[in-house]
């Protein structure tokens, strides 16, 4: 057990959380041609109580072919910050993940290193995909706010809900707040709108979308 810190000097026991599974690791290391063991400390430990009060849900969309673990920092940052960050691995386009019960599903178009070429047509489908994903998730965090047998019990603002996504997840997190009301915010970091059906957004929703010079910021 590890001890941490919260404001006020108060310690908290806790585990230290791993960076990912190891089979996840493995086959991170393996599509990144490393071949020795990786250790990667998150700063981030598990069984800790959540602060008291409410908190808006952040719902996470990872790049194509990559997966949540990759935005582990980013996710600490925003859940340091009084956010409850629900990371979303989008199975069998995620490179790999791994279930509870210890089996896991591999993604069928490569790494985040060497991800397979799609056509935007499809880009859209997956995008699609993925904003029933987010939908999913925001929906069962909510719902653990109401079983006392959670320790998200009454510690979920679903009156707020927000969602944040790189890549083909920042253009996911577009999609999702045009399509499901619940999310009343989003944030793409350097992805583009493949889908280009989509009716105007409602403009009383705030997006931010964050370019990077040389790159999308170019395209749009």
């Amino acid at each position: 057990r590890a001890v941490r810190s919260r404001p006020g000097g108060k310690k908290l026991a806790c585990r230290p959380a791993d960076y990912a599974p190891g089979a996840v690791i493995s086959r991170l290391q393996e599509d990144s041609a490393i071949s020795s063991e990786v250790q990667v400390k998150t700063g981030v430990c598990r069984g800790g109580p959540v602060a008291k009060g409410i908190h808006p849900v952040i719902v996470a969309s990872h790049a194509f072919a990559a997966n949540r673990t990759l935005y582990t920092s980013l996710a600490a940052d925003l859940a340091s910050r009084g956010f409850i960050v629900a990371a979303v691995d989008h199975t069998y386009e995620a490179f790999a993940v791994e279930f509870p019960d210890g089996s896991m599903a591999e993604g069928v178009y490569g790494g985040p290193i060497n991800a397979s070429d799609v056509a935007p047509a499809g880009l859209s489908d997956l995008e699609a995909v993925r904003s029933d994903d987010a939908s999913f998730a925001l929906t069962f965090v909510n719902g653990l706010s109401k079983r006392k047998s959670s320790p998200l019990w009454r510690h979920v603002d679903r009156a707020h809900s927000g969602i944040f996504g790189h890549s083909l997840g920042g253009a996911t997190s577009f999609e999702v707040a045009h399509d499901d009301a619940r999310f009343d915010a989003s944030v793409n970091l350097d992805g583009e709108v493949w889908n280009s059906g989509l009716a105007p957004t409602n403009l009383a929703t705030p997006h931010l979308l964050l370019l990077s010079e040389g790159a999308l910021r170019d395209t749009f």
